[in-house]
């Protein structure tokens, strides 16, 4: 790939790392002669990031894209120390490429907000190594059809993590939650605290924890679309994680 030359005018001879030292962004095309468009069975592109400066860098990223910028893959180097050069890997396995791309290197990670459906995510088939949803899942409409998709878009042995609030199984700890939030709902529909709608948000929110499946469909679920090493766990009989492993 070559070499990373930021612009500095003066490290005075030290080699330490710089927080925030961000290098610009580099992108060159690059071109295979033998083909205009191949899936690999298998083989990986391996870059070489030489660091020339008497500073580490840190968190470098590798991104390969389309000559039109679509997303192909990434990777990510946690360090490149100063005077030294390290190689980052990105698998091409099952991948569809054209004879011409752009190859992204920098240290800061655009990640673009993309917004889709659960159900239909707007990406490619074994894009992810790991993909994660936030206390969001009793709100999708179709458990399956989620599931089906978070399978499709991981890569072979990818994670996935679904944090969640479930419902309590032990009465007490129900009745303990239950009421704070019908107390929340009635601190927050105060006039010049909140008001009716906040009210209703916070009433929302507690009916789609205890009307939201339990936990032993969640985890059929993962197994029926194929996920394996399916584990759950709980803290307080209410905050949950479940993890699963496509294989």
């Amino acid at each position: 790939m070559g070499e990373i030359n930021p612009d500095l005018n003066s490290v005075n001879g030290q080699s330490a790392p710089i927080s925030n030292f961000q290098i610009r962004t580099i992108e060159k095309s690059f071109d295979f002669d033998d083909f205009q468009e191949a899936t690999f069975k298998n083989g990986s592109l391996i870059i070489e990031i030489d660091n020339q400066l008497k500073i580490d860098l840190n968190d470098i990223y590798i991104k390969i894209k389309k000559i039109d910028g679509t997303y192909i893959d990434s990777t990510l180097i946690s360090q490149v120390s100063a005077g030294n050069s390290k190689n980052g890997t990105i698998d091409l396995k099952d991948k569809t490429l054209p004879h011409n791309m752009l190859i992204e290197v920098g240290n800061k990670l655009n990640i673009p907000l993309i917004q889709g459906d659960a159900n239909v995510l707007p990406f490619a088939d074994n894009s992810f190594h790991f993909l994660t949803m936030g206390y969001a899942l009793r709100h999708v409409d179709d458990l399956k059809g989620t599931f089906k998709e978070y399978f499709r878009v991981l890569k072979p042995g990818g994670i996935l993590l679904i944090l969640e609030l479930m419902k309590p199984t032990n009465k007490m700890i129900y009745r303990i939650v239950q009421l704070y939030f019908r107390l929340m709902v009635a601190l927050i529909s105060i006039p010049g605290i909140g008001g009716k709608n906040e009210g209703r948000l916070i009433k929302y929110y507690w009916d789609t924890i205890d009307t939201f499946v339990g936990s032993s469909t969640i985890i059929k679920t993962l197994y029926d679309i194929g996920f394996e090493e399916v584990n759950s766990h709980q803290i307080f009989n209410f905050f949950t994680e479940y993890t699963a492993v496509k294989p």
